[in-house]
């Protein structure tokens, strides 16, 4: 099993580009285009699927209906993550 590794920061709204700047000087690039992503997420009663997730609980699960409104494919992708 792999584990990822999240670092999440707080940026002002001022700062925005710097930072871009920064992560491209630091070799990141654009892989996907900008778009829209419309996501329905499935839990169950006791909210276990959520409550894992922000515990940072491992392993645990993620289903989810994904499409991308705005592209000329009109389909439905069912996502099961484990």
């Amino acid at each position: 099993m792999t584990f990822r590794l999240e670092e999440k920061i707080i940026i002002n709204k001022d700062q925005k580009y710097e930072f871009i700047d920064w992560v491209i000087n630091k070799g990141a690039f654009e892989i996907f285009p900008s778009r829209s992503i419309k996501s329905l997420y499935f839990e169950n009663a006791g909210n276990d699927i959520f409550l894992d997730s922000e515990e940072g609980c491992v392993p645990r699960k993620k289903i989810r209906i994904r499409n991308y409104p705005e592209s000329s494919n009109t389909t439905n992708n069912l996502e099961i993550k484990h």
